[in-house]
C-alpha cells in the first residue's frame, strides 16, 4: 500500500459537520488507481459540507447538513430538501424514512417524502446510523458512548430493542460506521473491533454477532454495494504535510480483500450507490460531489514509484 500516513480524521468524518467554505473548496484533480473505473465532478455547493449521502427510488441524492438537507436531482439541480435533525439517512421507495441525529439531538427521527419529519425516539445517547431492511426493520446504532450498541426500533413506537451489546468486536469491543442491507439482506457496517486502525474492516451482521468480511487498513466510514456485490466506503486521510484528502475504497467480499479505487482533495465520509444507473457518489467536506462509474476501457494507473512521491 502506499506510503500514506493514514490516519482517521474523527473529527470531520463523525462530528456534527458545520457548513464551511474555502479558496480550494473547487472541484480539483482526482486519481483512479483500479482500471474500468473513472471519477468525475457531478455538482458543487460550495460552503456545503455533508455526514451523509442518500438515494431515492427516483435516483435523486439527498445529502445531510446540520438541519440541512439537500436534494438533488440526477441531473444535478438541487433544492433545500428539509430541515431535520439528521446527519444519516435511510429511505423507502415511497421517500418516506428516518434519520439519526448524533449530538445534534440525540434520536431518531421519522421524515415524509415532502421533508417534514417527527422525532420517533429521544433519550442520551448518540444516535449515529440508521438502515431500514427489508422486511420493514429499522436498524439503528450508537457508534461510541453510553448505549453502544446496534438496536433495532420500533417504527410506531419509537421503542429501542438491542440487538448486538457494545461494538462489532469481540466482547463488545468497537465501534461502528454505516451501515446497508447487501443484496443478500443481510446487515453489513463498517467499524473496528477496538477503535484503531489494526482492527477496522467490513463486517456482517450472523445471528446475534459480527463476523468481520475484509479489513480496512486505512479506516471506512461511508458504505454501498453495486450490482455485483462489490462494497465501496470513503474515509478522510491526512497526507505527509498536514492536508487532508480523502479514498475511496473498493471490498471483495468473496475474496475478503480491499484496494484504493480512487482519492482527491478534502475529506470524505459517505458514499451512496445507484444500482439503477451503476455509478457510485461520493461528497467530500468542501461541497463537491463526485461520481464514479465503470468505464469500458481501462483507465491510467500510476505506477508505485509516481504513487509513493505524491505522498512524500
Amino acid at each position: 500500500m502506499r506510503s500514506l500516513k493514514a490516519c482517521i480524521v474523527l473529527i470531520s468524518a463523525l462530528a456534527v459537520l458545520a457548513p464551511w467554505s474555502s479558496a480550494s473548496g473547487s472541484l480539483s484533480t482526482v486519481t483512479v488507481y483500479l482500471p474500468g473505473y473513472s471519477y468525475a465532478p457531478f455538482v458543487t455547493l460550495l460552503g456545503f459540507s455533508s455526514s451523509d449521502i442518500e438515494l431515492d427510488a427516483a435516483g435523486n441524492l439527498y445529502l445531510c447538513g446540520s438541519r440541512d438537507i439537500r436534494r438533488i436531482t440526477p441531473e444535478g439541480a438541487m433544492s433545500p430538501w428539509s430541515s431535520a435533525p439528521a446527519t444519516d439517512l435511510t429511505l423507502l421507495n415511497s421517500g418516506d424514512g428516518s434519520g439519526a441525529g448524533r449530538a445534534l439531538c440525540d434520536c431518531i427521527v421519522s421524515l415524509s417524502a415532502d421533508g417534514s419529519y417527527s422525532t420517533l425516539h429521544a433519550d442520551s445517547y448518540e444516535w449515529t446510523y440508521t438502515k431500514l431492511g427489508p422486511d420493514g426493520t429499522l436498524y439503528a446504532t450508537v457508534w461510541v458512548g453510553d448505549g453502544r450498541g446496534l438496536y433495532s426500533i420500533d417504527r410506531v413506537t419509537g421503542t429501542p430493542a438491542i440487538l448486538v451489546n457494545g461494538g462489532p468486536g469481540p466482547g463488545g469491543d468497537g465501534l461502528y460506521a454505516d451501515m446497508v442491507i447487501g443484496l443478500d439482506e443481510k446487515l453489513y457496517t463498517c467499524g473496528s473491533t477496538d477503535g484503531s486502525l489494526a482492527g477496522w474492516g467490513l463486517f456482517r451482521l450472523d445471528g446475534g454477532q459480527f463476523t468481520m468480511v475484509a479489513p480496512l487498513p486505512h479506516g471506512g466510514f461511508g458504505l454501498a454495494q453495486d450490482n455485483q456485490g462489490l462494497f465501496y466506503t470513503a474515509v478522510s486521510a491526512e497526507r505527509f504535510d498536514g492536508s487532508i484528502d480523502h479514498e475511496v475504497w473498493l471490498i471483495d467480499p468473496s475474496a475478503g480483500t480491499s484496494s484504493v479505487l480512487a482519492d482527491g482533495p478534502h475529506g470524505a465520509s459517505s458514499v451512496a450507490y445507484d444500482r439503477a444507473r451503476d455509478c457510485l457518489y461520493v461528497p467530500d467536506t468542501a461541497g463537491n460531489v463526485y461520481v464514479i462509474t465503470k468505464s469500458s476501457v481501462a483507465v491510467h494507473r500510476d505506477s508505485w514509484g509516481a504513487t509513493k512521491a505524491r505522498y512524500r
